[in-house]
């Protein structure tokens, strides 16, 4: 029996009130002409978007774009004693709950949401986003993590899937009868832009942001493609190479990368073919990489620097891996058997990931300065979804309710 992309299968069937995924599959071309003649296709897809971003200011906003604490400016009147979320904290201090105090106590775990429909946290460097139904709509909401203050972004239709970087968001955006229809949104506290990346309705997944770049996963014909924008030049690339569909995508500074999946004209006792694509954002060029790793899993990766997390392994003994994109190499950093590791994401020399060697899923972490594997979080029910940055954690809790928690990581 071909091997469906198991993560995605395993999510939607324990947790379907929360997936909003999907990949469709095709042949993956094996010769290198090809390959050349895709770079050379993909260098040239480009479309001049200038003045695709058109919306000024805050629309859907409750605080406009330069007149409030905690929009990473520090301007007017505010100070590090009334706003240290943009104004910063004497060194040795830490701005936590808009006051500066020393760095040891300040609290390790804060609960960002209440306890209701929430889903997909995501966390930056100033802000943690996620989706959140209110009076029966999802909407966006930003957490600044220095001022531990909530912003809900958006008010008009559905909006769901946000990522953040830095002082900007992307999420994805309903505004019409149909589902599938959707168009990517941006919007940046620290310049007052917001509006439509994308001119046009049509089935979209997860957007992904990071500094100048926007990414998502796009419906074209039976594929799903990978497109990608530049916010700095306004420029719209379709990163994607012919007879490929993509299952997963992050960005990080210079490299996209991306799964793929194929189970067509596959023998039916014959495992589907997986691997992924790294998109150099600087040279233009792209490379299949990881194509011979068994039961390697695509659904799920994380992107920091040259350094990219996935899983592989057979069922019930999956494991996290790390690769090093610029040295092409390959580590296992786990090896727990009889349990199922999913959805790491790396950020420095720490990655985490969700666990179930307990009895249900917790929050486990590698550091690799330390090259040691421990528990974050393990609590009673499930904590599932992180996300990290620097030595914070962001999850959904499952536990009593739904709940979105922070976690602080010792330095």
């Amino acid at each position: 029996m071909n091997k469906i992309p198991f993560f995605s299968a395993l999510i939607f069937l324990t947790l379907a009130f929360l997936l909003l995924s999907g990949c469709v599959s095709q042949d993956v071309p094996q010769n290198q002409t090809g390959q050349q003649q895709n770079q050379t296709t993909q260098n040239q897809n480009l479309q001049d978007l200038s003045g695709v971003i058109i919306v000024p200011g805050f629309t859907h906003f409750d605080v406009n774009a330069t007149g409030f604490c905690g929009n990473t400016v520090c301007a007017g009147n505010e100070t590090a004693i009334n706003c240290c979320a943009d104004c910063g904290c004497s060194s040795g201090q830490t701005c936590w709950n808009n006051s500066c105090m020393l760095g040891q106590n300040a609290p390790n775990k804060i609960q960002l949401s209440g306890n209701g429909f929430v889903a997909f946290p995501k966390i930056g460097e100033n802000f943690v986003t996620w989706h959140e139904r209110i009076s029966g709509v999802m909407h966006i909401m930003a957490y600044n993590i220095k001022s531990l203050k909530a912003v809900q972004l958006t008010r008009n239709s559905t909006q769901r899937s946000p990522d953040t970087s830095g002082s900007a968001f992307a999420w994805l955006d309903q505004r019409g009868d149909d589902e599938r229809s959707t168009k990517i949104y941006y919007s940046d506290f620290r310049n007052g832009v917001e509006g439509t990346i994308t001119s046009d309705d049509g089935p979209r997944l997860n957007p992904v942001i990071s500094g100048k770049y926007v990414g998502w996963r796009e419906l074209v014909g039976d594929n799903f493609v990978v497109m990608l924008f530049d916010v700095s030049t306004n420029r719209l690339m379709n990163l994607s190479i012919s007879d490929y569909s993509s299952t997963s995508l992050d960005i990080s500074g210079d490299y996209a990368v991306w799964g793929f999946t194929n189970c067509e004209n596959i023998a039916p006792t014959s495992p589907c073919k997986h691997g992924f694509v790294v998109n150099n954002l600087k040279t233009g060029k792209s490379e299949k990489v990881l194509e011979d790793i068994p039961d390697l899993y695509p659904d799920c990766i994380s992107v920091y620097g040259n350094s990219m997390a996935y899983v592989a392994g057979e069922w019930n003994n999956t494991q996290i891996h790390l690769y090093n994109i610029t040295s092409r190499t390959d580590n296992k950093l786990t090896d727990s058997r009889g349990n199922l590791k999913m959805c790491p994401m790396v950020s420095g020399s720490m990655i985490v990931w969700q666990d179930n060697r307990n009895g249900n899923f917790d929050i486990y972490y590698y550091d690799l300065a330390k090259k040691e594997e421990k528990g974050l979080v393990v609590e009673p029910g499930d904590q599932i979804y992180p996300d990290i940055y620097g030595n914070k954690v962001v999850y959904l809790d499952l536990g009593q309710g739904t709940r979105i928690f922070m976690y602080v990581m010792s330095s």
